[in-house]
């Protein structure tokens, strides 16, 4: 079993895989995040706050069977997109899947779960693409990631990790207001 400690510095990574799932450093598709002293109604109000302020339509996003488990089931940011000169503009996005589930004491974080098909906005007739397919080819036969796609690795583990560490409470929301008087 994964087991982490909250606090600021320990943040919950899952990593890309080349079949386009997730999973920790230790090769297990879940987390397990203790809260010393917290019960599982107090870690589910936690994270069910957290989800009406990181997301504009909480409630098309949440599922939830109180207090024992809340799924998330969002679009993604841009994952990646491309531009090829006399061709078109492509982006992809994908619809993704967060499990948390409370007991007294801690949170068991699902890794994410990426829906097989992409999202595509594209400025002409796009293909349609899975998601394996976008990510498979930036990974070596072994399962290493090349070294000229970790970046975009990364940007994608990032915008994955990122609603997952927000809802534990790890990290604020990016905000570009000045909050006065509060």
């Amino acid at each position: 079993m994964a087991f982490a400690t909250m606090n600021a510095q320990k943040l919950v990574k899952f990593n890309l895989k080349p079949d386009g799932t997730f999973q920790t450093i230790e090769g297990k598709a879940f987390i397990v995040v203790e809260y010393e002293g917290k019960t599982a109604q107090e870690l589910y109000d936690m994270v069910k706050s957290n989800v009406f302020t990181l997301y504009n339509s909480p409630q098309h996003v949440l599922n939830e069977i109180e207090p024992t488990n809340i799924t998330i089931r969002a679009l993604s940011d841009v994952l990646y997109s491309t531009y090829k000169l006399g061709s078109a503009f492509v982006e992809y996005r994908a619809k993704y899947n967060l499990v948390f589930h409370f007991k007294d004491g801690r949170i068991r974080i699902d890794a994410p779960l990426i829906d097989r098909q992409l999202n595509v906005s594209a400025t002409a007739a796009a293909m349609p693409k899975t998601f394996k397919s976008l990510v498979g080819c930036w990974f070596e036969k072994d399962g290493s990631v090349k070294k000229k796609k970790q970046d975009k690795v990364s940007k994608i583990e990032t915008i994955l990790n990122y609603p997952i560490n927000y809802l534990l409470g790890s990290l604020s929301r990016k905000t570009s207001e000045v909050e006065e008087g509060w």
